[in-house]
């Protein structure tokens, strides 16, 4: 619920934060205003550099602290690329995991399948997503067939 302290006249929107993640996330879906391209293998994903870099310290670090002013747009986004060695039966579950870690740095919520959720973490690890590196820590999931992450 909003308020309003009439003493200090200072008002909250509980909704602002949401609603603004929801109109960006509605942007992306139609690339708009994206500013930058992630790339795996053959698969690529539109996003905001000012999401990215709120959302992850290894993008914070990568848009952040160059002494140069980046001068990409809409028009001419900055493709980053990712490169992960792995079987050519790993394209899908990798391009998955980034897909599903950029949908989370928007919306917050990450759904987890059985089959992508080491790939995931690996990703989360990249990015330093310490949220999601400590949920897979401490899920049922960690003793799932693969080995864990070191």
């Amino acid at each position: 619920m909003d308020s309003f302290d009439s003493s200090s006249r200072f008002f909250h929107d509980n909704k602002h934060n949401s609603l603004i993640f929801s109109l960006l996330n509605k942007q992306r879906s139609v690339q708009k205003l994206c500013d930058v391209i992630i790339q795996i293998f053959d698969f690529q994903f539109h996003a905001h550099a000012c999401v990215l870099a709120s959302a992850s310290p290894y993008f914070n670090k990568l848009f952040c602290d160059a002494d140069i002013p980046r001068e990409y747009c809409e028009k001419s986004p900055q493709l980053i690329e990712i490169h992960i060695d792995t079987e050519v039966s790993g394209y899908h579950a990798y391009s998955t995991a980034i897909e599903k870690i950029i949908d989370f740095m928007y919306t917050s919520s990450i759904s987890l399948e059985d089959n992508i959720v080491t790939e995931i973490a690996e990703v989360a690890k990249i990015m330093q997503l310490t949220s999601i590196i400590g949920m897979y820590h401490w899920q049922p999931w960690k003793l799932h067939s693969r080995p864990p992450l070191p």
